[in-house]
């Protein structure tokens, strides 16, 4: 239910009137959930036991070497910016990961389009699908405009839900001190 309140990186009164897709991308879980007139659907949503720590996986097992998935996470949010990677063994020896964590980042974000697209099938009605959560920063962001063109990534995804909160915490206390 965490991802529902992601959406207040958009206005309230904006939202009343749309059908929101939100695919909130944990390091365990990814959820699918529908919003519609602000409320929760029951309908076309879905929580797969998978996540980003899959991709961190992929990866570490396509590295030659002991690997840390604490260290290869931490050098995949640095590298992520410039689009260049690398995996840090030691003080004085670090390699090059850039074309494997394309090549897997592409094969997670490929499988993701298909959880969604399997989750909603009425993505034609669906006004803005947003992506949030920790992971939906590292999604190949190419592949998610071709294939969604309402797609929305949330900015500051780590902490887009905890913001969400806090507005809808705020939003909740003003109707209180207003119906006194």
């Amino acid at each position: 239910m965490s991802s529902f309140f992601t959406i207040f990186c958009k206005s309230i009164k904006d939202l009343l009137d749309e059908k929101v897709g939100i695919v909130d991308v944990g390091g365990g879980t990814i959820l699918i959930d529908t919003i519609l007139n602000f409320e929760l659907s029951g309908k076309n949503r879905h929580q797969f036991n998978t996540g980003v720590n899959d991709l961190y996986e992929a990866i570490a097992n396509g590295i030659n070497g002991d690997t840390s998935l604490y260290q290869l996470e931490k050098d995949l949010r640095q590298g992520n910016q410039q689009h260049h990677w690398s995996y840090r063994f030691s003080k004085n020896r670090q390699d090059d990961i850039t074309d494997l964590v394309c090549k897997e980042i592409d094969r997670f974000t490929r499988r993701l389009v298909a959880n969604v697209t399997s989750t909603l099938k009425n993505l034609n009605s669906i006004d803005t699908l947003f992506f949030t959560g920790g992971g939906a920063n590292l999604l190949n962001q190419k592949i998610l405009n071709t294939t969604f063109t309402n797609a929305v990534i949330v900015k500051n995804t780590e902490v887009a839900n905890v913001n969400g909160f806090y507005k809808y915490g705020l939003s909740q206390q003003a109707q209180n001190e207003g119906s006194k």
